[in-house]
């Protein structure tokens, strides 16, 4: 799972998330009903709670999708929001294919390494940036003079700053008052109530959650936006809470905000992003005096709870519709790991999440086409199945094996007529195999277009070349190329693994890719066949 969660396909799960709930929290906020209902505190709490659910979601969905409970009950998840969600399913194809194709992008590629440069750049730049703050308020501390303690959070008089402001740092809070305030008793008492407030709502913890989001995406605009956003809220909230709340006097407080702006401007502390909270701008300023005289007691119960219903079903929409289980949805090596091991495929096959299996099942999700001819052989195979998988049982051949006339004729009984081989039925037998097998082929009647007595006989030949060869997996490469092709890929080889017989300098080019197609059109027939959701339209 961490191998995954480190993933490029992971990464950007994140940055969408980051948008997707930017955009949500401020549409859901904007609604004039939620917005005239619930105070600045709990429209706080909303948005971060829009951006943390965002995140989870995003990053964990495909393990939410995948679960085995999930799929053995082959429960189709469906967005609450489906029209919105299919849209954007339907909007991503393309990228999503690019993407996957780009995650096995060879590392030599000049692309590949700028963008990892710039990355890595700019992750050790903010890094280095984000360390140095940290450095300097621990020295910050050591200039200043603790008058008193409550609890964990320190009160510190400074000569250095000329504005109040407050920050976290390994359990304990600091707030900094600037020395001149100690002649101005009222705006000491406020100043010191607006910094405990913005520590009790947990704002110093969260600002440090936004640097570490930051560093590793620094790119994205929405971040730049979450962080603005989130300020202007941190401060509407202490403010609300300190006016009705705490009874203080409105008039008394702007003032106290307005002595603090203009001390701000010509402080230097905060130039380089010092990662304390001080919310005294002058663009912010203007509105926050003007609702000071508007705060009143809002009801909130329902409305709360509406929005955080509306704000979930969203963005989990979203979050499933870009992330989830959407057949246009790329599956990577670590997801179809994950859906093999919670599949209750035959150990016979060797089924394993290879390359070569996870893209040609890609291909298949990702084409409406393919997925169609698949899942119209699923339907196809459960006329077939009770016989064949009768024949199976009698013989104690794995059950898998009903993949086989998956890939062969995709459960058609084809006639000869329509291949260059003459092979024809559901098994696709060539006429010299079924007429030594003891069918009949002639031009008045051809046993291969008889279910039971085609499945017979192929299961007879099946059951001859796991005697030969004494693996299933490679009984089933013979019966696509023959036993003695078969064997004379074995011995010039040297190997009976079925992946590796592919490397014999005896086969073309062409060939190679022909077995390599099939083995893996195999496997990946046999995690469909069990995993019908896969491809679901």
């Amino acid at each position: 799972m961490s191998s995954h969660i480190l993933s490029l396909h992971s990464y950007l799960s994140v940055n969408a998330a980051i948008m997707v709930s930017y955009l949500f929290a401020r549409f859901i906020l904007h609604l004039p009903y939620i917005n005239a209902q619930i105070s600045q505190l709990h429209k706080l709490k909303f948005a971060r709670y829009c951006l943390a659910i965002s995140l989870a979601l995003f990053l964990f969905m495909p393990y939410l999708a995948t679960l085995h409970p999930i799929q053995k009950a082959n429960l189709e998840f469906r967005p609450v929001f489906h029209h919105t969600s299919h849209i954007l399913a339907q909007s991503k194809d393309v990228v999503s294919e690019q993407l996957s194709s780009t995650e096995n992008m060879p590392a030599k590629l000049p692309l590949k390494k700028l963008i990892v440069f710039v990355w890595a750049a700019g992750l050790l730049l903010l890094t280095f940036n984000y360390i140095k703050t940290v450095l300097f308020l621990r020295a910050f501390k050591k200039k200043t003079f603790c008058q008193h303690k409550i609890h964990n959070t320190y009160i510190l008089y400074t000569d250095v700053s000329t504005v109040p402001f407050c920050w976290s740092f390994a359990g304990s809070n600091y707030i900094a008052v600037p020395a001149a305030l100690l002649e101005q008793q009222d705006d000491k008492r406020l100043a010191i109530r607006h910094e405990l407030q913005h520590i009790r709502q947990g704002d110093t913890s969260w600002l440090h959650f936004m640097q570490i989001i930051r560093l590793f995406c620094f790119w994205n605009p929405f971040l730049k936006s979450w962080m603005k956003w989130l300020g202007e809220l941190q401060e509407y909230a202490c403010d609300e809470e300190i006016i009705l709340r705490r009874k203080t006097s409105p008039s008394a407080y702007a003032q106290c905000l307005v002595n603090a702006a203009r001390h701000n401007a010509a402080s230097e502390l905060f130039s380089n992003g010092v990662i304390a909270i001080n919310g005294i701008s002058k663009s912010l300023l203007y509105r926050r005096v003007n609702m000071l005289f508007t705060y009143r007691t809002r009801k909130r119960s329902l409305t709360l709870i509406a929005a955080y219903a509306i704000g979930f079903c969203a963005i989990s929409s979203a979050a499933l519709a870009l992330n989830g289980t959407s057949h246009s949805n790329p599956l990577t090596t670590k997801d179809l790991t994950a859906i093999i091991k919670h599949s209750d495929l035959q150990a016979s096959f060797h089924i394993k999440a290879t390359p070569e299996v996870v893209a040609e099942i890609n291909r298949i999700r990702t084409n409406a086409k393919e997925r169609s001819i698949m899942n119209a052989a699923l339907e196809r195979m459960k006329q077939y199945k009770p016989v064949i998988q009768a024949g199976l049982r009698n013989d104690a051949m794995p059950e898998d094996l009903l993949a086989l006339p998956l890939i062969e004729s995709g459960y058609r009984p084809l006639p000869a007529s329509e291949n260059r081989v003459q092979a024809a039925g559901i098994w696709q037998i060539i006429p010299e195999t079924a007429t030594s097998l003891g069918l009949v082929v002639n031009n008045k009647r051809d046993d291969r277009l008889n279910t039971e007595l085609s499945t017979k006989a192929a299961l007879k030949y099946l059951n001859s070349l796991y005697a030969q060869f004494h693996d299933w997996k490679l009984a089933v490469v013979a019966y696509e190329i023959g036993e003695k092709e078969t064997e004379h890929l074995i011995n010039e080889s040297g190997s009976r693994d079925a992946w590796k017989l592919e490397q014999s300098y005896r086969l073309s080019a062409n060939d190679k890719n022909e077995l390599k197609k099939y083995l893996a059109m195999f496997d990946a027939s046999v995690i469909i066949m069990h995993n019908p959701e896969l491809i679901s339209e």
